[in-house]
């Protein structure tokens, strides 16, 4: 009996070989265009002696909205173009708020900027009293925005 077991231990098919424990697939290598999609800047004016209320969202991936919900079709490059100004004129370093004057006819100014990896608001009251970084940052989105209606 005994060799009846060992031989039939001995034919026993062997269960099949597991497959190798493979990770999950990473997901896709970050794309420029993910990359793209994480930038934002918000831009926001009001006020004046004609009190206006403006107001842009402009993406990474060259999108524009404005405050009528009107869209614009950007080169992502332009938008980069953009960032760089910003950063390189020392928006992240700006503090949150130049709001300490009284002025009633000034420009008010919320700028939010998202470079993918860090975010910052810089709320502004313009009364001619900006340091030179913030009039930097606020000239370059004028002109930027400004250039969007021919």
């Amino acid at each position: 009996m005994l060799c009846l077991i060992a031989w039939l231990a001995g034919c026993a098919v062997a269960p099949p070989p597991r497959p190798a424990r493979t990770p999950a697939a990473p997901p896709p290598a970050a794309t420029r265009a993910s990359a793209e999609s994480e930038i934002e800047i918000a831009f926001q004016i009001s006020g004046g002696i004609g009190g206006i209320e403006r107001s842009w969202v402009i993406r990474g991936d060259g999108s524009v909205m404005d405050h009528n919900g009107k869209t614009y079709a950007l080169p992502p490059a332009q938008v980069a173009q953009l960032l760089a100004e910003l950063t390189a004129a020392g928006f992240f370093e700006l503090d949150e708020t130049y709001e300490d004057i009284a002025c009633a006819d000034c420009f008010a100014y919320s700028i939010t900027v998202n470079d993918g990896q860090r975010a910052k608001r810089v709320r502004m009251l313009n009364g001619g009293q900006l340091p030179e970084q913030a009039q930097r940052v606020v000239g370059a989105l004028r002109e930027f925005v400004s250039a969007l209606e021919p």
